[in-house]
């Protein structure tokens, strides 16, 4: 193989490297609970626990939630939680049912916002 091959080899060997990073950068992986396939393995077969719950002190059990509320009377549970797991490889995946009533404030709720994305840097050899 001469080296002119060579090197052309390894060029398009190069771009299809490139083309494979610049997707999987771009590619945003679903949850279980749209696609219903595992994010981790590609596993299809995935369970729904619609209600998750924790045994209390007593023989009852409370859903679990993202927040609890103590009023003058009884809990409040914020934000149920549901699960997904995949029966191949066990990934589980949790989900607020909703979030009405949940409010951050600063302290047990903290919110967070992604800054935005700089764009891509353009280098000599594209």
């Amino acid at each position: 193989m001469t080296t002119d091959a060579h090197l052309a080899r390894l060029e398009a060997a190069l771009d299809d490297l490139r083309r494979e990073l610049d997707r999987l950068r771009t590619q945003r992986r679903l949850p279980m609970r749209q696609t219903h396939r595992c994010s981790a393995c590609g596993g299809g077969r995935v369970l729904n626990i619609t209600i998750l719950a924790d045994m209390t002190s007593g023989v009852s059990s409370v859903p679990l939630s993202l927040v609890k509320e103590h009023p003058l009377f009884g809990t409040k549970h914020l934000g149920p939680l549901e699960a997904f797991v995949c029966r191949s490889c066990m990934l589980v995946e949790l989900h607020a049912s909703d979030l009405d009533g949940i409010a951050p404030d600063g302290k047990t709720v903290i919110e967070h916002e992604a800054p935005a994305e700089p764009a891509p840097e353009s280098t000599p050899y594209r």
